[in-house]
Parts: C-alpha cells; sequence; structure tokens
C-alpha cells in the first residue's frame, strides 16, 4: 500500500508545485523527507518495491503519514464561485445569407426599445420576406465609416435605388447613450439626420468607428444594441464585395432571420 500511495504524494507535488518543502503552506513539515528526496526515491529504478518501501518505512513514512498528507492537499475549503450566467439570458438572431450565416447577441439590457424593435421586424418576416414582400438585402458597403448596412431595402434598389424600399414602422428613440460603442463586431440602428429616427435598418462595424458613438453635445451618436458572436468572417466577405459608389454589384441578401434563443 505504501508504494502507492507514494506514487500519489509524488504527483501531488507536482501538482502543488511544492519541491522545497515537505508539504504545502498550510501543510509545512507534514512529512519528514522533502518531496524533491521522496520523488528521487520513488524514481530509483535499482530497488525493488519491497527496498524501496523499506527505505519509506526508514526514513518515517508509514501509510498513516502520507494519507493524513494527501487529504491536507485539497488546503482550507473555498468559497462557493458565482454561478454562472444562465445561458439564453441575451437574446441571439441567426442572419442567414446567401454569404453564410451571422449570429447576433442583442444587449436588451443597454438598448431595450432598440432590441424590442429589431425582434418584431424579425417576428414579422420583415427582413427575410417572410411577411410577403420580399427580403432584405444589404444595400451599402462603406469604407468611411467601416460598415455594411442593411435591412431596408427588396433587390430592386440594385437596379435602381429609388426603389425596393419596404415600410417600415414608426421611428424609435435613440439609445445612443447606452454606454456601447461602434467597435469592430457590434450591430447598430441606421437613422436619418434625427437621432430618433431608426426604423429597421441596421448595420455592422467592419472597423471601431469611434466618430459614430454618442459624444454629447455634438455626437448624438448611433446606437449600438448588439454585436456578433459568429460569423464576423461573413461580414468580413461582404464587406469585400465590389461596389458602385456604395452600393454593392453583387446581391447580398437576407435569406432567413430567426430568433434563437430570447426575446
Amino acid at each position: 500500500m505504501i508504494g502507492a500511495l507514494c506514487v500519489a504524494v509524488m504527483a501531488a507535488g507536482l501538482l502543488v508545485g511544492t519541491v522545497g518543502g515537505c508539504g504545502t503552506p498550510d501543510l509545512p513539515n507534514l512529512l519528514p523527507v522533502r518531496l524533491d528526496q521522496l520523488g528521487a526515491l520513488l524514481e530509483d529504478d535499482s530497488l525493488t518495491d519491497e527496498q524501496r518501501a523499506e527505505r519509506l518505512r526508514e526514513l518515517g513514512i508509514t501509510d498513516e503519514l502520507l494519507i493524513e498528507f494527501l487529504l491536507g492537499l485539497d488546503g482550507p475549503e473555498q468559497p462557493e464561485p458565482d454561478e454562472p450566467n444562465e445561458p439564453g439570458e441575451l437574446p441571439q438572431v441567426l442572419i442567414e445569407t446567401n454569404f453564410g450565416d451571422i449570429v447576433m447577441e442583442l444587449d436588451e439590457d443597454a438598448a431595450p426599445v432598440t432590441v424590442a424593435n429589431f425582434l418584431e421586424y424579425v417576428e414579422d418576416g420583415f427582413y427575410d420576406g417572410l411577411d410577403g414582400l420580399g427580403a432584405t438585402i444589404f444595400h451599402r458597403i462603406a469604407t468611411a465609416p467601416a460598415v455594411i448596412q442593411g435591412g431596408g431595402y427588396t433587390e430592386a434598389f440594385l437596379s435602381n435605388p429609388n426603389t425596393g424600399g419596404k415600410d417600415a414602422r414608426d421611428p424609435i428613440d435613440s439609445e445612443a447613450d447606452n454606454g456601447l460603442t461602434n467597435d469592430r463586431g457590434t450591430v447598430a440602428m441606421a437613422r436619418g439626420s434625427d437621432p430618433d429616427s431608426a426604423t429597421s435598418q441596421f448595420y455592422v462595424n467592419v472597423e471601431d468607428n469611434d466618430f459614430l458613438n454618442y459624444d454629447p453635445p455634438d455626437q448624438p451618436g448611433y446606437t449600438v444594441f448588439g454585436r456578433v458572436i459568429q460569423g464576423l468572417d461573413v461580414v468580413d466577405d461582404i464587406a469585400d464585395v465590389s461596389v458602385d459608389g456604395e452600393t454593392p454589384t453583387e446581391l447580398i441578401v437576407i435569406e432567413r432571420a430567426t430568433i434563437l434563443q430570447g426575446g
């Protein structure tokens, strides 16, 4: 038995890193030898198991002592860790495009009005055309600011920018002062010159766009309400599409928009 216990002691010594003393900070000098000395004895291939056990007994290492040492390695009782966040606390939306899938996590705590508005458009089939009025596209790819923008026009926009606009609901109040910033991969609402004019259109920041942030009194900002948690490479692929001005030369369509959780 003592041989098996010593193997456990040796492994424990490696785990806690106690090469300079025969124990842990909570168990100083519990064993009558240093762990590195004990390790050398255990690794001595010239000894048989019987000879090794005998040498350990000569050093005063008993089964009971080893058991006491091993039991003490757990140390004092540790405080209970904080409970992890429950899965599904924040809504997630899957945006399936002909370029690939994008999953967005929406911060309803920071932007409750904006998230509720966005989710309602998703549920109504506005973005993917399940409302019977046509799927929306990413109609704008810009470099200053570096964004891809969609959610307001159908495919008809590509042939005539004066057509293809879908009728949106009433605009919502800005929540740009919520502390979220237009960093790469975040999702925000597009709007007109009036800060309270956002409806259905949204954009994804391809790069950090600090000048879109809320910074009174001169910058009313654009409301950030989520972030891309999967598919940022798809965002980059869309951003790489060639453009005519800021209009993509290829069709980038939202084929399906689905609430994965929350909402």
